[in-house]
């Protein structure tokens, strides 16, 4: 795979927020970068090197929010659950002390 087919991978990933995409295009990438230590420096490997690192920038947004995300669900999901165990608890009996 290229650095160029392993960017668009990436930003496809990036842009439906998908972790295990992430993760497969970033293996990938990792191959086409240590295959880059053999290619002849040429205007387009810097293009393709300029994108491939653009791409990782909107990866790391990407996960960001990703992990954004899952911190707010798991708040809600925490919200939820104590609305359940507080529901199951008995009500407490009201104490009026009344002395005459």
């Amino acid at each position: 795979m290229t650095l160029e087919q392993t960017t668009e991978w990436i930003l496809a990933a990036a842009e439906a927020q998908n972790l295990e995409a992430l993760l497969a295009a970033s293996k990938e990438r990792e191959a086409a970068i240590a295959w880059l230590v053999t290619a002849p420096p040429t205007v387009e490997l810097h293009h393709a090197v300029a994108a491939s690192l653009a791409a990782g920038d909107e990866a790391g947004r990407a996960i960001h929010r990703i992990k954004q995300r899952i911190r707010n669900e798991s708040r809600r999901l925490a919200n939820i659950e104590h609305g359940f165990v507080r529901a199951l608890r008995p009500a407490a009996g009201h104490r009026i002390d009344c002395k005459g």
